[in-house]
């Protein structure tokens, strides 16, 4: 049950720790949390995903805390952007990489693929 408290867990603005009941699992943690599991664990960045932004990616909790999402146009053709990050030098700090994929433009099928598609069906 731990690894799904960590995997379904969202920062929030308000210290503390509530149960994150919008997704069915995890809590909702503080800039107090972060800041707190940083120094106990001797780390300076907590990097998460799975919330989409929508410049792909959102530093919070006094830049402790960066959320990367990857996919860009989640919910349709330009609602977001996608991100990665690169940790760079010796330091590892980290540098956004933002994109947005276009619609794939598709070609006339020929009959041939038609009705090769048509018969791939069956």
């Amino acid at each position: 049950m731990v690894v799904v408290d960590v995997l379904w867990s969202d920062p929030k603005v308000n210290h503390g720790c509530t149960m994150n009941i919008f997704r069915g699992g995890g809590v909702y943690f503080g800039p107090d949390v972060t800041s707190h599991f940083l120094t106990t664990s001797n780390l300076r960045l907590l990097i998460r995903s799975h919330e989409c932004k929508l410049d792909g990616y959102e530093f919070c909790h006094n830049n402790m805390v960066l959320t990367v999402f990857s996919a860009s146009n989640y919910y349709e053709m330009g609602s977001n952007r996608g991100a990665y990050v690169k940790l760079l030098g010796p330091d590892l700090k980290p540098q956004m990489v933002q994109y947005s994929s276009q619609k794939r433009q598709s070609r006339i099928l020929t009959l041939r693929d038609e009705v090769g598609k048509v018969l791939y069906l069956f």
